[in-house]
């Protein structure tokens, strides 16, 4: 009769939203959030709460199937933010910058030497770091939201996987233009956000790549100010752009909509 062995995957995400949660170093120790308790989950934690039980009902359900046979899948949770604080949800969002890198890190592949793979819920700025350490380490890593096309670069990151490809947007943004017939546009990009640039830089290459004018490239951070709002809109309606591709995360999508004052008769996407 076989003995069944246990491996573990780690779980990582923003579990600093959660008052209750216990963290040491960033490891999670009592997380208890239940059904009933989401109804009062602001759109952070909620996102949170739910892409880490599609992790664990996803783990569940490989172990009742025995999807790998004589094997029992453990789970531990990992916080890249730390634990939670007062003000998290108007001081973090996404970038955790060192700590994902360095205290998660070594946390993973140091403390816990029976985690055989990751599974991360993280922005692409945060991810960065972990994915390349991880492949060094050889310990693979799948991702459900980490979309920057600069993650598919197999020599950085040979051990970082994601159920759809970050490369090839401006390829299907022009398939949609030329159906169109749209010959000019203007893109503006999150500059301090990794997937916002590098989705709005490859999506330039390859409008200019196809014969696509790009009539203006603006590249501007999170903190959009009222004087960068009045450039923007300025730069914009110089070149008379009609066409305006915004890349970046929701609330800056939303920021530069309503600030530049893109509802108009223009056409954004």
């Amino acid at each position: 009769m076989f003995t069944k062995q246990n491996i573990t995957f780690g779980i990582i995400g923003n579990y600093c939203y959660f008052p209750d949660v216990v963290v040491e170093g960033s490891q999670v120790s009592n997380y208890s959030i239940s059904a009933a308790a989401t109804e009062a989950l602001d759109p952070y934690s909620y996102y949170v709460y739910f892409s880490d039980l599609a992790a664990v009902v996803s783990i569940d359900l490989a172990n009742r199937l025995e999807v790998i046979p004589n094997t029992f899948i453990n789970y531990k949770r990992f916080s890249d933010c730390g634990g939670y604080w007062p003000t998290v949800q108007n001081d973090f969002g996404g970038a955790t910058g060192g700590f994902a890198s360095s205290i998660m890190m070594e946390d993973i592949y140091d403390k816990n030497p029976d985690i055989v793979g990751v599974i991360g819920l993280e922005y692409s700025s945060t991810a960065r770091g972990p994915a390349e350490i991880l492949s060094l380490k050889q310990i693979p890593y799948c991702s459900g939201c980490s979309q920057s096309p600069r993650l598919s670069n197999k020599n950085l990151f040979p051990y970082f996987w994601r159920p759809l490809p970050g490369l090839g947007m401006g390829d299907h943004i022009f398939q949609l233009f030329a159906s169109w017939n749209v010959k000019r546009v203007a893109v503006i990009y999150q500059k301090d956000d990794d997937m916002g640039t590098q989705f709005g830089l490859d999506i330039i290459a390859s409008l200019r790549r196809r014969g696509i004018l790009v009539v203006a490239t603006i590249a501007l951070r999170s903190s959009i100010t009222d004087n960068v709002l009045a450039y923007t809109r300025t730069a914009l309606t110089r070149v008379d752009a009609r066409y305006i591709i915004l890349s970046g995360q929701a609330n800056f999508g939303l920021d530069v909509y309503q600030g530049v004052g893109l509802v108009d008769e223009r056409t954004s996407g």
